[in-house]
């Protein structure tokens, strides 16, 4: 069945999981370039240029320059300086961390994701929802090796960049109103470009080939990821696709395996099926009320 004859809530399970996907390869990208010695404010400015470039040609070669209009400035002015701090806190936090341990810690943004659905959208939150939520996030818990001991700070990071991201994409569902997916796209990434042009100066160091490709993939994946799980939450409940975000342990295990050599353990896999199961309770249940949850 093709993905625009689904209902607009399971659209937004397909998207969701698709963009998910994107952004774990995107994650890779960025601790490759990280390691190699690429700061991280150039690597987000960089991104911002290629990304807002890209789109701004394409879309007034097309004609539809209208799509990157903002609407609410007020609103996009402060979903970009939210949006700003999601990905430096993170990819800071991810410098120092093995990526399935960062994606791991990340997942506490479920909760805020949840919490602010409900208080920020007064959406109705279900027990469905309520359990599949928790017994992910008992997964995520199971997942992470207690001997590990990375740095507090680096685990800090990476925690308030979980609450970011959940005010980030539950302040674009509110725009969603007014604002273009597009719209909210180009607008969070010429925010986040300006704010690391103000460190580009000190920091600059010119990339080699191997690293100026992965910087276009950087972006490339940056705006597909972002596009569709702006689109994701346009078209669902920001809580019932809260659990799906725990897919994203999927992609970097496997990336971890084939890119770093690091085996996930046995606490690792059964998390990972306990999370499995949660996010595909999530989808069983949207399937059979459509929409939304009674």
């Amino acid at each position: 069945m093709p993905v625009r004859t689904l209902p607009a809530g399971s659209q937004g399970l397909v998207l969701m999981v698709v963009g998910i996907g994107l952004l774990s390869v995107m994650d890779a990208v960025v601790k490759f370039l990280l390691e190699s010695g690429v700061p991280l404010m150039e690597l987000l400015f960089v991104r911002s240029v290629l990304v807002c470039g890209g789109l701004f040609l394409a879309f007034r070669l097309r004609g539809q320059g209208a799509r990157l209009a903002i609407v609410d400035r007020r609103g996009q002015a402060i979903r970009a300086g939210i949006g700003v701090l999601a990905p430096v806190l993170f990819f800071s936090g991810l410098a120092q961390l093995p990526l399935t341990d960062a994606t791991v810690i990340a997942f506490g943004s479920t909760f805020s994701t949840v919490a602010l659905s409900a208080w920020w959208l007064r959406e109705r939150i279900g027990p469905w929802r309520w359990a599949s939520v928790a017994v992910g996030y008992v997964g995520v818990i199971v997942a992470i090796a207690p001997d590990r001991a990375e740095s507090s700070l680096a685990h800090l990071y990476v925690v308030l960049s979980g609450v970011a991201i959940s005010a980030f994409y539950i302040s674009g569902k509110r725009l969603a109103r007014t604002e273009t997916s597009e719209s909210l796209v180009f607008a969070y990434n010429l925010a986040l470009g300006a704010a690391a042009l103000l460190w580009v100066p000190f920091v600059w160091t010119t990339p080699t080939l191997p690293e100026a490709a992965s910087l276009l993939a950087f972006a490339l994946l940056a705006v597909a990821g972002q596009w569709c799980l702006t689109q994701a939450y346009a078209l669902a409940d920001a809580s019932s696709l809260a659990p799906i975000e725990y897919t994203s342990l999927i992609w970097v295990v496997v990336i971890d395996i084939v890119v770093w050599q690091l085996v996930p353990d046995g606490r690792v896999v059964a998390g990972a099926t306990i999370i499995i199961v949660a996010c595909l309770s999530v989808a069983w249940r949207e399937h059979r009320l459509g929409t939304r949850e009674p």
